[in-house]
């Protein structure tokens, strides 16, 4: 099953965003999105990758981590020059990404 997951890689044209959550919505989740009592609860996470350059697809990265899928993001989201928030904090959330690795 992660294989199918991970196939949203690339290339970038051919997966997006919603088409991916309605696989997941398919494949993964028992109860809708949104629905369970507790968050940990979830079989996915959404996150956001801050980036000062546009976006050159919808999806960042998708992968599995402690159990669960994590669909990280370019678009649809507060950060880079898309998003509605100034850059300078994209760039310190980009800044704060990159030295916790």
């Amino acid at each position: 099953m992660s294989n199918d997951f991970t196939q949203a890689q690339a290339p970038p044209w051919r997966y997006g965003f919603l088409n991916l959550m309605r696989r997941v919505d398919v494949q993964l989740c028992t109860v809708p999105a949104g629905n369970t009592w507790q968050p940990r609860m979830e079989k996915f996470r959404l996150g956001q990758t801050p980036a000062l350059t546009f976006a050159p697809r919808e999806i960042a990265s998708v992968g599995w981590q402690e159990g669960r899928l994590h669909i990280s993001l370019y678009s649809l989201v507060l950060w880079g020059p898309n998003g509605p928030l100034p850059l300078h904090y994209t760039e310190l959330a980009r800044n704060r990404t990159e030295s916790r690795r």
